[in-house]
């Protein structure tokens, strides 16, 4: 097969380039070969030519749950269906074969490492679409769901797609800015090439008639929709149930008075054998309350590919006319058929999901997009360093996508919220090694407007949005007061009990205070906290701050007093936030511990 280079590389003793054209074995089918041929062995993998078509897009999907089993109905009919009829599509959950596609669908996927995942991509510039079967992000479908997850995702996807209008509706009314299409849940009709032929009974009342209903367990309960009905059919009819779900060894349908009910356990084929059997087929989807009603009609329309009518509601009304004659069932079942196979084949999901792909390619070709790491102005942004504090990473941060999260440790960890960036060394001493960071955020963070710093031992609890807009609206910083005191040189007395104190020369303590002293700076003209700052990237901020990192270099580590003595020599707007960092609503300070 052939392979387009999509990266300068060495060959064989000579050089290629991008867009040349190689021939190679295809050993891995439709999905990415590794670029084991080449003398360097970092590239990365290269790019399958696109079969037949070079306008093809390449389309990744990271299906709901493990596609070797067929009870996942949704990657099913959206993706394993569609597969054979979409060249250079494939599954995968690794991040190097699905940097390489042009699109990424996340099949309803919540996890923060789905996030995590969906960001590395987009920084790759790779298009991100999201497919939704049910209304997850509805506290009243899923009240355990981690709805916070949902506006996470809202700036990474380029689309959400959806198997019906309602879904896509109910998505809009949350996040009405997202772009939306719809595509059905469709059928691979190569697996349903048998159509019933119905025979009327010779005598209504003794004969048998069977009908079907399947579906998860889960949604068992739709049975008692049709229930009523089944009971009065039951009066006049010799009637069979038919329930085909999945564990049915470990749940039961409740008796329906005059009802036979068997029961049989879920598979693709156990479906198409039941309906075959059958006379007719319950689908419970519009009798009130309308029951899930933005569910995808799959099950109607699979019951039709096999010839066998399937009825939604009225359903005495509907199923005792179908009873009483084959011949309309035989008529009915051949109109279904045809509008199964002109508007539900598989190949229509195939052509749809090609379609959506190249339209957003073509708003943005992935090779001219610039990298997309930063899609906000605001960081959020730690350093620990050192093993006299014992901080390490907190997790229980509130991330609603409206800032990052970026964390500088000379230690590595794993974290499914912050960033980590190893500390450049440039200190022997550990404080100051993370001090520059707190104090000079701009040197390493350079694209963001807005920061707000937190010790290590410091919870954010709300949206960091929030935060920005309402103590930044009509100032450069805001803080917390401090919770004790409102002088330096009373802060100067107490800080003999804290442990930086203990580390450093007392000398540097007392020449710092001689000169603030000399210098006139006032008693009790104000004491914040520095466990917490929020900050604007103002040119003029950054001249202070500079200023406050000179003091921290000349004198001590301590950063309360020099940071009171540098800002009364700018013109800065200082908010206060409310309450303590020891008792306020919008931040939760750990207990911090330290090696003696």
């Amino acid at each position: 097969m052939k392979v387009i280079i999509d990266k300068d590389l060495p060959w064989q003793g000579k050089d290629l380039k991008i867009g040349d054209e190689i021939e190679i074995d295809d050993r891995r089918g439709n999905r990415w070969i590794r670029n084991h041929i080449a003398h360097n062995k970092e590239v990365p993998l290269i790019k399958r030519v696109r079969i037949g078509n070079n306008n093809i897009p390449i389309i990744g999907f990271v299906t709901l749950q493990n596609v070797e089993k067929d009870e996942v109905a949704n990657t099913r009919f959206r993706v394993i269906w569609a597969l054979p009829y979409m060249p250079n599509s494939f599954i995968s959950e690794k991040y190097e074969e699905l940097r390489q596609a042009d699109v990424v669908i996340f099949q309803s996927r919540f996890s923060v490492a789905d996030i995590k995942l969906a960001e590395k991509l987009k920084a790759d510039g790779v298009k991100l679409i999201w497919d939704f079967t049910d209304p997850h992000w509805l506290k009243e479908y899923d009240p355990h769901a981690v709805h916070h997850i949902f506006y996470m995702m809202e700036p990474l996807i380029d689309l959400a797609t959806f198997c019906t209008e309602e879904l896509e509706f109910t998505y809009h009314k949350i996040f009405p800015k997202v772009k939306t299409a719809i595509v059905k849940d469709r059928l691979d009709l190569s697996l349903y090439t048998i159509i019933k032929h119905h025979k009327q009974p010779e005598n209504n009342e003794k004969e048998e008639f069977k009908i079907l209903w399947h579906g998860s367990y889960g949604n068992i309960v739709s049975i008692d929709l049709a229930r009523i009905d089944l009971e009065k059919l039951a009066k006049e009819f010799n009637l069979r149930l038919i329930c085909v779900y999945d564990k049915s060894k470990q749940y039961h349908i409740k008796p329906i008075n005059g009802v036979k009910i068997e029961e049989r356990e879920w598979s693709n084929s156990a479906v198409i054998s039941a309906l075959l059997e059958s006379d007719v087929s319950i689908n419970p989807r519009y009798l009130p309350p309308h029951w899930k009603s933005y569910k995808s009609d799959n099950k109607t329309i699979l019951a039709w590919s096999c010839g066998v009518p399937c009825v939604e509601k009225d359903f005495y009304k509907e199923i005792i006319s179908l009873f009483g004659s084959a011949e309309k069932r035989n008529k009915i079942s051949k109109e279904h058929r045809k509008y199964v196979e002109k508007n539900y084949d598989i190949k229509l999901t195939a052509d749809e999901w090609h379609k959506i792909a190249k339209s957003l390619i073509k708003e943005t070709p992935k090779t001219e997009r610039k990298n997309e790491r930063n899609t906000t102005n605001i960081v959020v942004y730690t350093a620990i360093s050192g093993e006299k504090y014992h901080d390490t990473l907190r997790e229980n941060q509130f991330n609603d996508r409206t800032a990052r999260f970026e964390a500088f440790l000379d230690k590595p960890q794993e974290s499914n919220i912050w960033h980590v960036n190893k500390i450049f060394k440039q200190f022997i001493d550990p404080s100051r090694q993370a001090k520059i960071y707190k104090i000079l955020p701009w040197q390493y963070l350079p694209d963001y407007q807005y920061s707000i710093w937190i010790d290590g031992c410091i919870s954010i609890l709300v949206s960091p949005k929030m935060l920005i807009d309402t103590y930044l609206k009509n100032a450069d910083i805001a803080m917390f007061k401090h919770h004790d005191r409102d002088d330096i040189y009373e802060e100067y007395k107490a800080d003999l009990h804290f442990l930086h104190r203990k580390l450093e020369p007392e000398y540097l303590f007392r020449m710092q205070i001689d000169k603030y002293k000399k210098e006139g700076f006032p008693e009790h003209s104000g004491l914040n906290e520095c466990t917490v700052i929020l900050r604007r990237h103002t040119e003029e901020v950054k001249r202070m701050c500079e200023e406050w990192w000179s003091e921290i270099t000349t004198y001590t580590v301590s950063d309360q007093c020099s940071f009171a003595y540098v800002l009364r020599k700018h013109n800065l707007k200082v908010n206060n936030i409310p309450g303590t960092i020891l008792n306020n609503k919008f931040f939760e300070r750990g207990k911090r511990e330290y090696t003696k």
